[in-house]
């Protein structure tokens, strides 16, 4: 069955420092678009997210959100601005032989000043973080692409029952179609005669008349334009019970499906066949507006 390009996954991973949750969101779109959203200070891991994606997922807006929480065990660390420290020392012992104070306490007054302490991460383990973010990515494609599949197939499903509604209008056109070229044939020759007045046996004597109407008559036909729809409706149901990325093939087919029954329209002056025309270019365009959401 096919996929829908519509769907929601998301998964988790962590060890001793880290806990991560990426969420993937997806919707339709004519090419693979991949947005991911994450923590400046992992950015360096994106491009990595991304192939991820772009192993698995062949089209469709994809939007990626990653969280990421260090957990207590994270070995954060505060560091002194020695170079500081010693110019706000010299400062302030300069400032109490200035003022005779006696009473000065400079590690008491100095830990005030929030500018000497450097919050620093202890650098993480590259390779520990990239096989939780891998994970965590690998699961949420995972639960993306089964929620893709469902409603891929709840689509196809549906798809599958207009075609045959296609099929079965086309079954009439072949009932229909043999009768087109003897009607116009005879509204021809019947609009002749009137026309030809005196000059009709002269036309009828030489065979003029029916050459002509025959001519006129075969440019109604819609023979060809039968054949080529009959195939492109086989082309339609073997697409929709294959397998793979198949939106883009579908939609080129519905334009081909389009231009013939357009065609047959134009052609076949016959109300029974414009009938099913309007049927099957209404069923056609359901048909087209659902393969927008098709991978």
């Amino acid at each position: 069955m096919l996929k829908s390009m519509t769907g929601y996954g998301s998964g988790s991973a962590e060890n001793n420092n880290l806990s991560v949750t990426i969420e993937v969101k997806s919707v339709n779109h004519r090419f693979l678009d991949v947005s991911v959203r994450m923590p400046r200070s992992f950015l360096r891991f994106e491009n990595a997210l991304r192939v991820q994606v772009q192993e698995r997922i062949k089209r469709g807006k994809v939007d990626v959100f990653v969280s990421l929480e260090q957990l207590e065990s994270s070995g954060r660390k505060v560091k002194l601005d020695h170079g500081l420290a010693k110019s706000y020392f010299e400062a302030l012992s300069e400032l109490a032989e200035l003022t005779g104070s006696e009473a000065f306490e400079p590690v008491s007054v100095m830990s005030r000043f929030n500018d000497l302490f450097i919050d620093v991460d202890d650098p993480l383990d590259e390779a520990s973080i990239s096989d939780i973010l891998t994970k965590a990515m690998d699961a949420a494609l995972t639960e993306l692409e089964e929620a893709r599949q469902v409603e891929g197939s709840r689509l196809t499903g549906n798809l599958l029952e207009k075609a045959a509604a296609l099929e079965d209008e086309n079954k009439k056109l072949a009932e229909l179609s043999p009768r087109v070229v003897e009607q116009y044939r005879e509204r021809l020759l019947a609009r002749a005669e009137e026309l030809l007045a005196e000059e009709r046996q002269e036309w009828y004597d030489d065979q003029r008349l029916f050459a002509e109407t025959a001519i006129f008559a075969d440019k109604a036909a819609i023979d060809e334009e039968m054949t080529r729809l009959s195939s492109h409706l086989l082309s339609l149901r073997d697409i929709l019970q294959g397998e793979g990325p198949s939106g883009r093939q579908l939609d080129f087919l519905i334009q081909e499906l389009n231009r013939e029954i357009n065609t047959i329209g134009s052609k076949a002056n016959d109300f029974e066949i414009s009938q099913s025309v309007v049927t099957m270019k209404s069923i056609l365009e359901q048909i087209r507006e659902q393969v927008q959401n098709l991978e």
